[in-house]
């Protein structure tokens, strides 16, 4: 036998095994095959193309036979259809012959679920809203199941509709009306309306119609919603509708009120935009046939003014009155009041042309029969002008007043103040004849009880003069008032400065009696902390010497100032000029105490670097010596200076002096005269 051949014989082998297991652990197998054809036993050799796994192959120990039974699934579903009513979905097919039960796979959107036990040929269910359905359906029974059929027509559930835009509301006539666009897919519409803001009521389902009208109320705000719905329910109810605010045209408003107008009034009326003001003037009601206002109402006489505002689709507004009564301009006065200096001139006028005007000076109110003005007032005592304006055939004007206050002319003060030393004379003069003057020194108010000027005053302290004018009949004069500084005299200083030796004396004075000198000598200001002067100064060094005067009542003085500059004196220089045999010692002496005297021998000057002397010295050849001394703070001295002629040494020596024992001469013993000495007065040795 050939491999094929041995292959079928196990596989038949194999199932003759199953089928006895199952026999024994299953139950009879009675209604699954199918009607079949007559069984027959097979003869002739079996060819392997007979043996399928529908053949039963059974044995017995008297002989073997292959009887063939008919037991398969069933055929394939047919007619699969998916049908949609509302939200309810139905999967329904025709019945496959020896079928038990069919397995379903149902496709929902682009999922395809698993596999649903049906016993029946349907299925029905709800369905969620906006959802894709369609599905495939097998046959089966004890001996397996169909291929799955083709996925059947597919069915989409409507989607409950979105919120829909708010609907338009407008104003129609007398009605409002709410309407909105068609939206796909929608059954029926609910509305509802609120009424100034109030809340959503009247819900009214409106079926397909889309539109709605509600009866209008004056000065009402109205407002609608909308939803939409079809078999998968309704949507939310819109946002609202725009506000439709129903109300009368605006009763027209005046730009003037009723009341009392000078002249005449213009009258400006406005209502309701694009709304038409009709009016009348002469106290009749307005209808639609009165005069259109297009510009302002000139009123000049009395009138009654009644107005009403028309607009179409609007109510007519309510109807204002006005009642207008026209005045006289109120005169003028010019100036209108014040306080004046002397008598002053006031003019009346009036705006109103043709007017009469009537005065009254003293603050009694203006009548018809009151003084007629014909020319400018002179006003020179203190009065009240009142003043109306009379016209035929109006109201008189409202009165005009002015206070005029008339003073007695201020003062003059002459010098008018400053800045004085010693003292100053001051003359008090008024421009108003009679009046007299009353004044005080010391920066008080002057009142009807000051001191009387009767003639000059002498200033002669720091003083603020102020000085007032009174006379009867007039108010009192404004107060004229001047700053009188008075200074001490400047001091005086003597010597008034220079150049001295050694030191001097100096002596301050003031001519101011009883002043305070106060001084300083290191050229800083004086101020009223600075040393008091009580007597000569002694000046020994380089000085600026600034002084002032001081004095209660009196500015300080001015400051006088002098400068000092101290030399040092001159030293003392021996010998004196002359001829000296061989040599001579030379001595430099100073009179003021920590000097240092500094020399030259070549009859060069003498500077602040040249030989300090600190003792005495032979010379022993001719020199001329030049001395100075120097000292810290003061001025170097003037130099004294010696011209010294060394000679031989001479055997005889002649001295020669005055009466009163002075060297004046010296003389060899050849008679000549080798020296010859001077004296200035006090002693001091002068060079010949």
């Amino acid at each position: 036998m050939d491999a094929k051949r041995l292959t079928i014989i196990f596989s038949l082998a194999m199932l003759v095994f199953a089928s006895h297991l199952q026999a024994v652990s299953e139950p009879a197998i009675t209604s699954q095959c199918g009607p079949g054809r007559p069984l027959e036993p097979l003869s002739g050799p079996v060819e392997a193309e007979q043996l399928t796994t529908d053949t039963l192959l059974t044995s017995s120990k008297d002989q073997a036979s292959l009887i063939q039974t008919v037991c398969v699934p069933p055929g394939v579903p047919t007619n699969p259809q998916t049908v949609l009513s509302g939200m309810q979905v139905t999967f329904s097919w025709s019945a496959s012959a020896n079928a038990v039960h069919y397995l379903l796979k149902q496709k929902t959107n682009s999922s395809l679920a698993g596999e649903i036990y049906i016993a029946g040929t349907s299925r029905s269910f709800t369905g969620a809203e906006g959802y894709i359905y369609a599905f495939q359906v097998s046959a089966c029974n004890d001996y397996g199941c169909s291929p799955y059929t083709t996925l059947s027509n597919t069915v989409t559930l409507p989607a409950k509709p979105s919120t829909p835009p708010p609907p338009a509301a407008a104003f129609e006539v007398d009605k409002v009306k709410a309407s909105w666009s068609p939206i796909s897919g929608v059954t029926q519409y609910w509305i509802q309306q609120s009424i100034n803001g109030g809340t959503w009521t009247n819900e009214t389902n409106l079926g397909s119609v889309r539109y709605l009208y509600v009866p209008a109320t004056a000065n009402a705000r109205y407002q609608f919603r909308i939803k939409a719905c079809n078999a998968a329910g309704c949507s939310g109810y819109s946002a609202g509708s725009n506000i439709i605010l129903v109300t009368k045209a605006a009763t027209p408003s005046l730009s003037v009120g009723a009341g009392t107008y000078v002249n005449n009034a213009s009258i400006a009326l406005s209502s309701t935009a694009g709304a038409t003001i009709r009016y009348t003037t002469n106290g009749a009601s307005v209808t639609v046939n009165s005069a259109i206002y297009t510009s302002p109402i000139a009123i000049t006489s009395n009138t009654t003014l009644m107005a009403k505002a028309y607009k179409a689709g609007m109510l007519d507004s309510d109807q204002v009155t006005a009642v207008y009564n026209i005045k006289p301009s109120t005169p003028t006065i010019s100036p209108g009041g014040g306080s004046f200096n002397g008598a002053t001139t006031v003019s009346l006028g009036s705006p109103t042309s043709g007017a009469t005007l009537r005065y009254t000076l003293n603050n009694t109110a203006v009548t018809a029969s009151s003084a007629v003005y014909s020319s400018p007032l002179n006003i020179s005592s203190n009065s009240t002008v009142r003043v109306r304006a009379y016209k035929a055939g109006l109201a008189a004007s409202d009165e005009a007043s002015a206070t005029f206050t008339i003073k007695a002319i201020r003062p003059t003060i002459s010098p008018a103040g400053g800045s004085f030393t010693g003292s100053t004379t001051v003359s008090l003069s008024s421009p108003t004849s009679g009046a007299t003057l009353r004044y005080t020194l010391n920066n008080t108010a002057v009142t009807s009880s000051s001191a009387v000027y009767s003639g000059p005053l002498t200033i002669s302290s720091t003083s603020t003069l102020r000085v007032r004018a009174y006379k009867s009949g007039m108010a009192d004069s404004d107060e004229a008032s001047a700053s009188f500084s008075i200074k001490a005299l400047t001091p005086t200083i003597s010597p008034t400065g220079g150049t001295f030796t050694g030191s001097t004396t100096v002596s301050l004075t003031s001519p101011t009696s009883g002043a305070t000198l106060r001084y300083t000598v290191n050229n800083t200001a004086v101020t009223s902390s600075s040393a008091v002067y009580s007597g000569p100064l002694t000046i020994s060094g380089n000085t600026t010497l600034r002084v002032r005067a001081y004095k209660s009542g009196m500015a300080d003085s001015d400051e006088a100032s002098a400068s000092f500059t101290i030399k040092v004196p001159v030293p003392t220089l021996v010998p004196q000029s002359g001829v000296y045999d061989n040599s001579t010692m030379v001595t430099i002496t100073s009179n003021m105490s920590g000097a240092t005297v500094r020399y030259t021998l070549n009859n060069t000057a003498v500077t602040a670097s040249s030989t300090i002397y600190s003792g005495p010295f032979p010379l022993t050849s001719s020199a001329t010596i030049r001395a100075k001394a120097f000292k810290s703070g003061l001025a170097d001295s003037n130099e004294v200076s010696s011209q010294i002629t060394i000679t031989p040494f001479s055997k005889v020596k002649y001295i020669h002096s005055d009466v009163l024992g002075s060297v004046i001469a010296e003389s060899d013993e050849a008679g000549n005269v080798t020296k010859k000495t001077d004296y200035k007065p006090f002693g001091e040795s002068k060079d010949n």
